[in-house]
């Protein structure tokens, strides 16, 4: 299995976003925002307007130093609240 993990900032609306990638396809994300931290999931795609990635990994642009490893990506997915959404 091939695992991707993806960290971009959207710098116009002040939001960070990690994706998890397995084989191309999205299987976690976290957006952050000023005043929230939103966890998408498989099992949770969808949370107030927010949507988990539903493009493959193959079809994004995304630049070299936007890859991260795993372990940045689980510290941050390892620190959510037990709701799930906010810190």
């Amino acid at each position: 299995m091939n695992d991707i993990f993806i960290k971009k900032k959207w710098n116009e609306e002040d939001i960070a976003f990690y994706i998890h990638f397995k084989n191309d396809v999205a299987i976690r994300q976290i957006e952050i925002y000023p005043n929230e931290i939103r966890y998408l999931s498989e099992s949770n795609p969808f949370y107030k307007d927010s949507k988990l990635c539903d493009q493959s990994l193959e079809t994004l642009d995304f630049e070299k130093n936007d890859f991260i490893d795993e372990i940045e990506f689980e510290t941050v997915w390892n620190n959510k609240k037990d709701d799930g959404n906010l810190y």
